[in-house]
C-alpha cells in the first residue's frame, strides 16, 4: 500500500469518508508502560515514518481501524490548527457560520504496533474490553538487563568479525565529520542501535538536532541510514502477515528482501529475520 500521506479537506458539511486501505479492521490497543527514554508515550504520525502530528500517552486507549505493515492507523483524524496538530473531534463543529469559510487539511494518524525490532519498547498490545482500558502492567522484570546483554553480546560478534558500528564509523561511512560523535556520544548516540532508537521515537530532525545535530544536511544523512531499518521493517511485517496466512513461500521472500535491504547484518531486524 502506498505510504503517501491520505489528507483530504475538512469544510462545514462534516468529516470525509475514511482512506482506503488494504486491511480494514477494527480493534482497540492500549499502550503499555514504557521506558524512561520513551515515557511521553508514542508519537502518531500523519503516515508510516512520516510528520509527528501528535503523541498518545501510556495507558490510552487506541482504536484502529486498518492495519498495514506494521502500523495502526487510528480511527481519529488530526488537524492543523496555527501550525499546531489537534484532534479533529477537539475542534467539533463550533465553526461560526457566519465567518469565512474555513478550510483545514485532515490528517490521518497512524502509530507503530511493535517497536522492539528497532530497540523500543513494545508499542501496543490488544485489548479487547470496551470499557476504559485498564492501567498497563509495568514491563517484565529484568527485561531492561536482558536487552543490555543482548546488546553487549551482539557488539562482541560484530567485533569477532570486524565490523563495526560504533558511531565514528557511521560517520565517517556517511562522509560526515568526527566532530559531531562528541556531541551524539553524550546524548546516548554512541552506535548503530541507539541512533536507530533515536531516529524511531520521535521526530527524526527534532532528535538529532537536540543531539547536537543542527545543520539540516548532516541530520538528512544520518537519516538517511536509519531509513533501510525502517523500510526492512515493513517487508519483515509482510512476512509476518503471510506466515500467519500459511502463505510459507511468500513470507521467506518478504524476509529475504528485509535481509537485503538492511546494511547490517548484527542488529535485532536483522536477526530477527534471519530466525523467521
Amino acid at each position: 500500500m502506498p505510504w503517501g500521506s491520505c489528507r483530504s479537506t475538512w469544510r462545514r458539511e462534516g468529516l470525509p469518508g475514511p482512506c482506503p486501505t488494504t486491511s480494514r479492521v477494527s480493534r482497540s490497543f492500549t499502550l503499555p508502560y514504557l521506558t524512561l527514554e520513551v515515557g511521553g508515550g508514542t508519537p502518531v504520525r500523519e503516515r508510516p515514518w512520516g510528520r509527528v502530528v501528535g503523541r498518545k500517552t501510556r495507558g490510552a486507549l487506541l482504536r484502529v481501524d486498518g492495519i498495514a505493515d506494521g502500523w495502526g492507523r487510528l480511527e481519529e483524524d488530526f488537524v492543523e490548527t496555527d501550525g499546531e496538530s489537534v484532534t479533529a473531534s477537539s475542534l467539533g463543529f463550533a465553526l461560526d457560520s457566519e465567518g469565512e469559510e474555513e478550510e483545514l487539511q485532515l490528517l490521518e494518524g497512524w502509530v507503530l504496533l511493535d517497536g522492539r525490532d528497532l530497540g523500543l519498547p513494545r508499542q501496543l498490545v490488544a485489548f479487547g474490553g470496551e470499557a476504559d482500558a485498564p492501567p498497563p502492567p509495568p514491563p517484565p522484570a529484568g527485561e531492561e538487563e536482558r536487552a543490555v546483554a543482548r546488546r553487549a553480546a551482539t557488539a562482541a560478534a560484530e567485533a569477532e568479525e570486524g565490523h563495526d558500528s560504533s558511531i565514528g564509523a557511521l560517520l565517517q561511512g556517511a562522509g560526515l565529520p568526527e566532530e559531531l560523535a562528541a556531541p551524539l556520544q553524550a546524548a546516548g548516540i554512541v552506535d548503530l542501535p541507539s541512533l536507530l532508537v533515536a531516529a524511531s521515537r520521535g521526530d527524526v530532525h527534532r532528535e538529532l538536532r537536540g543531539a547536537g545535530v543542527s545543520k539540516l544536511g548532516q541530520r538528512q544523512k544520518l537519516s538517511a541510514l536509519v531509513a533501510p531499518h525502517w523500510e526492512a521493517l515493513a517487508l519483515k511485517e509482510r512476512g509476518n502477515e503471510a506466515y500467519r496466512e500459511s502463505r510459507f513461500e511468500a513470507a521467506a521472500g518478504a524476509y529475504s528482501r528485509a535481509l537485503a535491504v538492511l546494511p547490517c547484518a548484527y542488529t535485532d531486524l536483522a536477526l530477527a529475520c534471519y530466525s523467521n
